[in-house]
């Protein structure tokens, strides 16, 4: 069943998927798609996560397959910090990041990325510690010059990008 076109205008999963519910009858599963939803500590943040894995699933929703977070929080636009910070946690256990130090490191005016890398806390190697849970995982290269390498800086990237499909790329 394709019902794309009854939705209203939205980018959120969370929102697509509540109106598929409202128009398909109750306890009718929904092909391709995945919903878990967690009340996160007493705060009262609550996690959905969506989770598009067949063109089936692409169809109802109109959205790429892939999976899509929505926090949610009573104090979002209160000016609580710690509750922001809880938040930023959630957050934070979802995203894998990957920084890319661009530079010669053997060259002092060309050396920033490359230091930078150095001084990054790398987790990607280390889920299930209990010591970073709650960080991002965190993968980094300085992948150096083309004459260093032989190869263009974005060759190297689009190769790491296209194997481990970090969240997003700095």
């Amino acid at each position: 069943m394709n019902i794309q076109h009854s939705f209203s205008h939205t980018d959120l999963a969370l929102e697509l998927k509540d109106e598929l519910e409202e128009s398909l009858e109750e306890q009718q599963a929904f092909d391709g798609i995945k919903i878990q939803q967690e009340r996160i500590r007493e705060r009262g943040l609550q996690e959905t996560v969506i989770e598009i894995d067949s063109e089936e699933g692409e169809k109802q929703l109109g959205k790429p397959q892939g999976i899509y977070v929505t926090l949610e929080g009573e104090n979002m636009a209160g000016n609580d910090g710690s509750f922001h910070e809880e938040m930023s946690e959630c957050l934070a256990k979802r995203l894998q990041l990957l920084f890319i130090g661009l530079g010669n490191g053997e060259v002092t005016p060309d050396a920033l990325g490359p230091l930078v890398i150095k001084n990054l806390f790398i987790t990607r190697h280390l889920t299930g510690w209990k010591e970073i849970e709650g960080c991002p995982a965190v993968a980094a290269l300085a992948p150096g010059v083309m004459a260093q390498t032989g190869m263009e800086t974005g060759e190297i990237v689009e190769g790491i990008v296209k194997k481990i499909h970090p969240d997003a790329l700095v």
